[in-house]
């Protein structure tokens, strides 16, 4: 899922584990498993993979097909294209492949009522995913 080079990325997460170490007071030879979860956070790849399919749903939820098309795109030639074959595929792609399956994306407003009618009043609108398969 990763779209750098793999030493560039080793770089980073090695950077990270210095900063959690500092901040925790740890020393050097702490595993770097047990630092994460002694943090409360989360290995680098899974933050990049979160964040892709995070943008993804936010896309999909405002209908936005000038972005959708070219992220579109991008998925189809990393599933055709001789180029991509020997590359790592981009995040957004890999992400949008995971995502495709969620076509129907609806929103429902809640309503509230605390004291009787006189007190009714509407919450902000919700984002409720709904897989396709429920729609069959």
């Amino acid at each position: 899922m990763e779209s750098a080079s793999r030493c560039h990325l080793v770089k980073i997460d090695r950077i990270q584990y210095k900063a959690l170490r500092q901040s925790c007071g740890t020393m050097r030879s702490t595993p770097c498993l047990p630092l994460l979860a002694e943090c409360s956070e989360h290995p680098l790849n899974i933050r990049r993979e979160f964040l892709a399919k995070k943008f993804i749903l936010k896309i999909k939820v405002a209908n936005s097909e000038f972005i959708i098309d070219p992220i579109y795109n991008i998925a189809l030639a990393d599933l055709t294209n001789r180029f991509w074959r020997i590359k790592n595929s981009p995040p957004l792609a890999a992400a949008f492949r995971d995502l495709s399956h969620m076509e129907n994306i609806g929103t429902f407003r809640i309503l509230q009522v605390e004291n009787g009618p006189s007190s009714i009043r509407f919450q902000p609108i919700w984002k409720i995913l709904v897989p396709s398969e429920f729609y069959r």
